[in-house]
């Protein structure tokens, strides 16, 4: 049930901060829940001694909320790569944002996207996905582009373990080989292939 639709309405002047990560955070609080650590009480957002009144708050101003309070950032500085990236509340935000992007993108159900969300922060903190595996882009804002093994289809995401791709390279290089011999036959090859051919329709 949406209890602020207001919330959910386009920003009146463009912000460019406005992701796919604060929107699904907007339409979290349009619905009552208070994330990232607030709660509410009697239509207010509470974070410690802070409070917001949903009732006539814009979308800047809820997600200035989080962004002053919280330490949501609203602009992030421009990383080069996942590596440089210290801040947790940072790299935590730009995934959610991947997975929130991908779920509009591929039509993903909401149980899909929190398996891929739950699925990132495990691999990343096991080290089966590594930083270098992390493609950032910082235009028009900063954003991660791909994480590599991770693909998707209308509907559905799969992983694929860096083993198990480069046995796929592996194998593909070496088909690649054979076929790659098996056509390159010398002039002499050539010419007792047609001889035999002769011979055999004698």
């Amino acid at each position: 049930m949406i209890l602020y639709p207001h919330l959910l309405k386009h920003v009146v002047h463009p912000n460019p901060y406005y992701t796919a990560f604060w929107k699904s955070v907007l339409e979290r609080v349009s619905i009552g829940e208070a994330p990232f650590g607030t709660y509410r009480i009697q239509n207010r957002l509470v974070y410690r001694k802070t409070q917001l009144l949903l009732e006539e708050a814009t979308p800047d101003e809820v997600m200035e909320f989080f962004a002053t309070n919280v330490g949501l950032q609203l602009q992030y500085v421009h990383y080069a790569t996942w590596k440089e990236i210290k801040r947790k509340v940072i790299k935590d935000n730009l995934i959610q944002d991947f997975v929130s992007r991908s779920q509009v993108q591929y039509e993903l159900e909401a149980q899909e996207a929190q398996r891929l969300l739950s699925m990132i922060h495990l691999y990343l903190t096991i080290k089966r996905i590594l930083p270098q595996e992390i493609q950032l882009e910082t235009f028009p804002h900063m954003h991660i582009v791909s994480i590599e093994g991770v693909t998707f289809r209308p509907g559905k995401y799969t992983y694929t373990p860096l083993a198990d791709r480069d046995n796929a390279l592996s194998e593909s290089d070496s088909d690649d080989e054979i076929l790659e011999s098996e056509s390159i036959m010398t002039d002499d090859e050539i010419l007792n292939e047609e001889i035999d051919e002769d011979d055999s329709t004698e």
